[in-house]
């Protein structure tokens, strides 16, 4: 997944990238940092699988919290 792809399934997930990083209990610059970086295969099945679960009516949110305090 780029770096694009994720910010634009962060955007569809009604998050913005700090609302995302802080959700995560990463640092501000996260999402920005996956330029850099590169986007984590991890976050990119979180996101996928997010936003998959949002289309069936699911919270996202309660979502990528339970998938973090259960990984």
């Amino acid at each position: 997944m780029t770096p694009k792809e994720a910010k634009n399934l962060i955007k569809k997930l009604g998050l913005t990238g700090v609302g995302f990083a802080e959700l995560m209990g990463k640092s501000r610059s996260y999402v920005s940092d996956f330029n850099t970086d590169g986007v984590p295969e991890n976050i990119a099945i979180i996101l996928t699988l997010s936003l998959e679960l949002k289309e069936f009516g699911s919270d996202p949110i309660s979502i990528i919290k339970n998938l973090i305090n259960h990984g």
